[in-house]
């Protein structure tokens, strides 16, 4: 009874912060948290730390299910570097501060835990479009994020391993459980869903029912349950089978999502001296140290400055992990109240500023980006502007080239760049963001510059450019579309309304008549207009 009048509170006392958190136009998570300030002199402890518990839980078997081996293993030469580097140099310093600080070497160990992994539940949450849309950063912070999850869950379950036979045991389980998690994924998943019919309802219940035969199966291991919950979701986790249960428990991921940031936020009480010395140490390595490490470090393999930067800020909140290390840590007494208090306050305090800090990455990067660099144009004019390479953009590129047209790509991946280099076509590396990329892409001699970054911001800021007239860009959906026609864009590419074979003809009658621009440019009005009213 004492849960279930805990859960009523919790969801009232949500349900009104993001009422007016909504109508204030500030992020969620934000709202969860203060939620939970306000009441948490009012709820057990034990409680919230039950709902807590049980929130990370579900959260994990979420994440689980949007794993994507093929997508880690494209990224995985860059971010298993990078991740290495920013953990063990993170983690280096946290532990030095914490012993510094009069903790033992335990406490300080998972002092530098926390220090060193960031939080995929908000991270990527916060990313989701970023990931989704395949922006290059996207994609790097995803796959930073799995490979700290991946290091934490091992942490997680060898860290309080009495000897060192304990640990290798405890490591080996988790290989095991995961392995078969894959296993399943691979080769039975498939038969599962067929035997159901895959009704979603039943595909739903499966996934719930690997959720708990998982979380159990860790119990009886000894392992902790969050593994459990990552293994269940890897079950799962192949397309299209992830996708049909990631919508029908959407619902009640946001239900969890609530439970778990409204529960942190009323585990927090006010830290002593040294706890609240401790939290600022956490919170400075968070939100400062973490991204701009990541960020160097990015730049060093040759990363441009914003998708650099744009990475790190993925990465400034304490992890989840870490709190279940923490929440086991102190309820067997292995580490002080203090300490315990540290990590919830700064956990809570980083998952508020990251929540703006995305909010207002393109501020931060205009402030922290170094100075402008001087760029020679290339000697090309008259030529097409392909900004962004990828699917679309190759296709166009192509098509360009059988018409001989001369055409500059833009693009921010570096493989990319050398790859149309070797292959003779004039390309520049660097972000579509930045003013220097389009002076090296000589753009004020460009007769059309055409965008396939799918990415609202990048739009506008090409909008806006002077030079050329004429600029075909992307939108996500026809009301962005119709304010970008209103904006001077001659055409928008909309995945609902057009297809990539219908946008290689518009291009063709372009380069072939001088009146098709006109013509193009209303009709595509026309077609949004109509598509809007329907």
């Amino acid at each position: 009874m004492e849960i279930i009048t805990t859960l009523t509170v919790l969801l009232v006392a949500a349900s009104a912060v993001l009422l007016l958190f909504n109508k204030l136009d500030h992020p969620a998570i934000p709202a969860y948290i203060i939620a939970g300030l306000l009441i948490g002199s009012f709820i057990e402890t034990d409680s919230i730390i039950e709902l807590a518990q049980l929130g990370i839980a579900f959260l994990i078997f979420i994440f689980g299910l949007k794993f994507d081996p093929d997508r880690l293993y494209k990224e995985i030469g860059t971010t298993s570097n990078t991740t290495l580097a920013q953990i063990l140099v993170v983690g280096l310093i946290s532990y030095t501060a914490a012993i510094l600080l009069g903790f033992n070497s335990l406490e300080s160990t998972v002092f530098a835990v926390a220090g060193a992994l960031s939080s995929s539940l908000v991270g990527l949450q916060l990313g989701a479009d970023e990931i989704q849309l395949e922006l290059l950063h996207g994609r790097l912070s995803e796959s930073i994020h799995m490979i700290q999850d991946f290091i934490g869950l091992f942490i997680l379950a060898v860290i309080f391993a009495s000897t060192i036979e304990n640990a290798v045991y405890a490591a080996g389980l988790t290989v095991l459980l995961l392995g078969s998690a894959l296993i399943i994924r691979n080769y039975f998943f498939d038969i599962l869903a067929e035997s159901v019919d895959y009704e979603s309802e039943l595909m739903m219940l499966s996934g719930l029912t690997m959720l708990v035969g998982f979380i159990a199966v860790a119990d009886v291991l000894g392992l902790p349950m969050v593994i459990g919950s990552f293994a269940a979701g890897l079950t799962a986790a192949k397309f299209p089978h992830n996708m049909e249960l990631l919508d029908t428990l959407g619902s009640i991921k946001d239900f969890f999502a609530a439970i778990f940031f409204v529960s942190l936020g009323a585990l927090v009480t006010f830290p002593t001296a040294q706890g609240l010395t401790a939290a600022l140490v956490l919170i400075a390595v968070t939100n400062v140290i973490t991204p701009l490490l990541t960020y160097k470090i990015l730049q060093l393999q040759d990363y441009d400055e914003r998708t650099a930067l744009l990475t790190g800020l993925t990465l400034d909140q304490v992890s989840e992990i870490a709190l279940i290390l923490a929440i086991t840590a102190f309820l067997t007494e292995l580490i002080s109240p203090s300490l315990f208090q540290a990590i919830i306050f700064s956990s809570v305090a980083t998952m508020i500023i990251s929540s703006y800090t995305k909010r207002y990455e393109e501020r931060i990067y205009q402030i922290i980006r170094p100075e402008k660099r001087e760029v020679t144009p290339l000697t090309v004019k008259n030529h097409v502007i392909i900004a962004g390479y990828h699917i679309q953009g190759k296709r166009i590129l192509e098509k360009l080239e059988e018409e001989g047209v001369k055409v500059v790509v833009i693009d921010n991946d570096p493989e990319k760049i050398d790859e149309l280099k070797e292959e003779g076509i004039e390309a520049v590396y660097g972000d579509v963001m930045d003013q220097e990329a389009w002076r090296e892409a000589n753009y004020t001699e460009s007769k059309l510059i055409i965008s396939t970054v799918p990415s609202r911001k990048v739009s506008e800021h090409l909008l806006e450019l002077e030079k050329p007239q004429d600029k075909i860009v992307r939108a996500s959906d026809p009301w962005e579309a119709s304010q970008h026609m209103e904006n001077g864009a001659m055409h928008v590419i909309v995945p609902d309304i057009a297809s990539s074979e219908l946008l290689i003809d518009h291009i063709e009658g372009i380069l072939q008549n001088e009146n098709y621009k006109e013509d193009l440019r209303r009709e595509s009005l026309l077609e949004i207009r109509k598509y809007l009213n329907s």
